[in-house]
This record gives structure tokens, C-alpha cells and sequence, in this order.
């Protein structure tokens, strides 16, 4: 899976059930990082020993972030949030709908945290398309 940074959100989901997960993101610095968005907006990195940093550190984000966790209501689906960032302060959370769990996670996110569709990889359809004798489909 690779490096990743926890965040904590204090600030109001859209969902009760999710306020007290602890999310990953990979949106940020992937440095094994800590942070809390907190109940006013602010994104605050924690301070840590391992990194030799003394203190929190507010966090000037502008732009998207995607959080996700495992669901506690449902063990086999993840729950994935954008939260929008405007000037370093939380613009919108916006709560997207469950991702299932498989054994594979790599094929459960890519970079933009959205679930790959299933059915045939990209490469199946491009390959099907380009076969000699077969009516490429639109």
C-alpha cells in the first residue's frame, strides 16, 4: 500500500457514525504524519518525536484532500470523504458512497481515491477493441 498520514477529524461529518475514525490520506505528505482537522476547519499537523518535530503546526492547505477508513458498520466496505480545503480552512465535507473491501486494496483506490468499476480493466476493453475480426463497440 505504501506510506500514508492519519488524519483525525473534529470537525462535523456529514456522518455521526464516522466522527471518532481514525482516516488515512495520501493527499498530504505521506511521511507517516499526524493530523488533526479540527472543530473550527484548521488542518493541523501534530508534533512527533520520530520526526523531530516540537510542536503542532498549523497546516496552510488549499485544495482536496480524500480520507477513507473501514467501515464500522459494515467490516467489508470502506467509508471515503473529499473535504475541500479553501485558504487553510475547511470549505466542504462531502461524503461519498461505500467502496467494497477485496483482498487486492490496490484495486480498491487510485490517486483520486474514487473505486475502479468492475467489470473489464481498461486494458481488456482497449485490447478487445483492437482485435483483427472484431466490430469495435462503441
Amino acid at each position: 500500500m505504501g506510506l500514508f498520514d492519519t488524519v483525525r477529524c473534529e470537525y462535523r461529518l456529514p456522518n455521526p457514525a464516522h466522527q471518532d475514525l481514525e482516516f488515512q490520506t495520501k493527499d498530504l505528505d505521506c511521511l507517516l504524519d499526524h493530523y488533526v482537522i479540527t472543530l473550527d476547519g484548521r488542518l493541523i499537523r501534530l508534533a512527533s518525536e520520530f520526526r523531530r518535530l516540537e510542536r503542532d503546526i498549523e497546516w496552510p492547505y488549499h485544495g482536496d484532500i480524500q480520507i477513507y477508513a473501514a467501515d464500522p458498520q459494515r467490516k467489508d466496505e470502506f467509508v471515503d470523504y473529499t473535504v475541500r480545503f479553501t485558504h487553510g480552512r475547511v470549505e466542504w465535507i462531502w461524503g461519498r458512497r461505500p467502496i467494497p473491501r477485496r483482498a487486492d486494496t490496490r484495486r480498491c483506490f487510485i490517486s483520486t481515491g474514487f473505486a475502479r468499476a468492475p467489470g473489464r480493466s481498461v486494458r481488456e476493453r482497449a485490447e478487445s477493441r483492437t482485435q483483427p475480426g472484431r466490430v469495435a463497440s462503441g
